[in-house]
């Protein structure tokens, strides 16, 4: 089972008692962990009640957490604790090409007319899958990543685009799809337009391209996705477990 996790003030100096309860989101079954902090209690007072909750959820046999939306002080008292956010990377990936398609509709772009650039940091399969999507969609498609020549010319041969390399694929590019930091330093992704970065917060990047990092999905049909939490988060949870298709959400909005 996995942790749904809310975090709220109370007022005054006294604690609330810590509420666990189990949820069912979309067939997925949850515990629910409500930590009532009060709002005139110190920092380090909060980290302990805070300490309290993930230690139960350890012994519960949990091991990760869906996270409140928006920044969380309180990740290092949960690692300290063994648990884990939801990794949102795996379930983000498999929508890399559909990130690309949806800024080129909502910017007003053509597709037969549009070029994208793959760029990373080292060869990944999510990146030659996109690749491979946006190849039959797409007029230009460049590849930027270390030893990714031989991918290049194999995309050339197989669905006849130009073999674009350095400067001229950014330049010719309204977006890059950034799925990995260079290693070591900072990260240039030239050219004007956008990125859309999968990378950790925190890297390092210089470009005057708008910086894309959110994703809104919304479901397709049925009811919407609850807001107590990281919606990302969620959805990665639930795909997880069973519970949810990838055709089953949609793209409302990049950020």
């Amino acid at each position: 089972m996995i942790g749904l996790l809310c975090v709220e003030e109370t007022k005054g100096y006294v604690p609330h008692r810590t509420l666990f309860t189990e949820q069912t989101i979309a067939g997925g079954r949850f515990c629910n962990v409500r930590i009532r902090l009060p709002a005139k209690g110190t920092f380090v007072r909060r980290c302990r009640i805070v300490q309290r909750a993930a230690r139960r959820l350890h012994a519960r046999g949990i091991r990760q957490v869906v996270l409140p939306p928006g920044p969380f002080a309180y990740g290092d008292v949960l690692r300290d604790c063994r648990l884990q956010s939801v990794p949102v990377l795996p379930f983000l990936y498999h929508f890399a090409a559909d990130i690309a398609l949806f800024w080129m509709e909502t910017e007003g772009r053509a597709q037969k007319r549009e070029g994208v650039v793959l760029q990373a940091g080292r060869m990944q399969v999510e990146l030659v899958r996109a690749a491979e999507t946006l190849c039959r969609k797409v007029r230009n498609v460049a590849i930027q990543v270390p030893g990714g020549e031989g991918l290049q010319e194999r995309l050339r041969m197989q669905y006849g685009l130009p073999a674009l390399s350095g400067a001229a694929g950014y330049f010719r590019a309204g977006l890059v799809l950034l799925f990995s930091p260079m290693p070591g330093g900072a990260t240039a992704v030239p050219g004007r337009g956008a990125v859309f970065s999968f990378c950790r917060p925190g890297a390092l990047l210089q470009t005057k391209r708008k910086k894309l990092e959110n994703v809104v999905f919304r479901f397709r049909r049925g009811a919407p996705i609850p807001g107590q939490w990281d919606q990302t988060m969620l959805l990665s949870a639930l795909w997880e477990m069973g519970c949810l298709s990838l055709t089953e959400v949609e793209i409302e909005q990049l950020a």
